[in-house]
Order: structure tokens, then sequence, then C-alpha cells
């Protein structure tokens, strides 16, 4: 059974509909709401009190969550297993910001040091951009990249 087709899918479905009568204008209204929905780690915030969202939504997402087994798949993430089932390979979200030191296994080789070797290419091209080193077409130093 696919996750859309969960219970849990089904009330968080049920719940967004009857969400969309919400204005933000008027949750924005509820101090404890706007309280509840901010979180600190780290010296990082995040504030979602500007979603069209209340408690019920948040204890609906953590049940869709716990029915999808989020926490498995993110440690298997984590630890370079094969979860894209469409293109066979390890998702390596979580290596691109890695620090060094740390091993991630894919089929037995650790792609930390491949990964790291290509940040920093990335980052001394990107460098070269910035010093107006690495020139366009034109000849010209690149001022905008899209």
């Amino acid at each position: 059974m696919s996750i859309a087709q969960s219970t849990s899918w089904k009330n968080l479905s049920k719940h967004a509909k009857e969400m969309s009568n919400q204005h933000l204008r008027d949750l924005m209204l509820d101090a404890e709401r706007c309280r509840n929905l901010w979180a600190e780690f780290d010296e990082i915030a995040l504030d979602y009190s500007r979603q069209q969202v209340n408690a019920e939504t948040i204890k609906l997402l953590f049940e869709l969550a716990k029915e999808a087994n989020l926490q498995e798949k993110i440690t298997a993430m984590c630890r370079g297993d094969k979860i894209n089932t469409t293109e066979d390979r390890a998702v390596l979200h979580v290596a691109l910001r890695a620090p060094r030191g740390t091993k991630i296994e894919v089929d037995g080789k650790d792609v930390m040091p491949d990964v790291h070797r290509v940040l920093q290419d990335i980052q001394h091209f990107s460098n070269q951009i910035r010093a107006g080193k690495i020139k366009g077409s034109s000849k010209k130093p690149i001022k905008n990249i899209v």
C-alpha cells in the first residue's frame, strides 16, 4: 500500500481541506499558536507560524511520518543505503553537509573523500568566478549566473 492510501494520509488530507477555510491573518491572532509553532536549535530559529497549520496539523503530520516509517528511512539514508528505488542508488544529501572525518559507505566504499574533493573543486571555481578570473564568452568577468 502506498502512503497516499494510508489512514494517516486521508486524515491529513481531510484536515487540509478544513484548514483551507482558515485565513492566515486570523491564525496569526492566536499568540499561543504562534508560540507553539516556533522552535530553536543550535542557534537556528524555525518559525512556521506563518503557515496555514495548527496543533492538529502537526499531530497529523507526525502520525503520517510514523506510518511512513520516516525515522527508519532517515537512518537508512544516513547509512548510505540505496533508498532511491527509481535509480537504484544511495541518496547522499547528507554527505554534502557531513564534516570531514565522517564515513558514509556505499557498496563498501567510503564516498566522503570523493564528496569533499568535489566540494573543494566547487569552492575553488566559485572563488575564481567571484574574483573575476573566469571570463565569459565576451571576455568580461561573469557577473550573473542563472
